[in-house]
């Protein structure tokens, strides 16, 4: 039976090391689920999220995070 890593391709098994955080053009932007950071998990294939300090907007953390769920396949 093979894992689910053995299944992947090769720049998906790299990109499942990678993790990545994302800027936007405004700070209201930076603290969105954005292109940028839809593109970098589309054609990357990224395994992990960073969120920093630009990324949460500091009033509501929690939504800040919970925002980034929309990034799964």
């Amino acid at each position: 039976m093979e894992t689910v890593i053995e299944k992947l391709s090769l720049p998906e098994r790299i990109g499942q090391v990678l993790c990545f955080g994302w800027q936007g053009n405004s700070p209201e932007e930076a603290r969105t689920v954005n292109a940028h950071a839809r593109a970098l998990v589309e054609e990357m294939q990224v395994g992990g999220v960073v969120l920093l300090g630009r990324n949460v907007d500091s009033r509501r953390p929690v939504q800040s995070w919970a925002s980034t769920g929309t990034l799964r396949r």
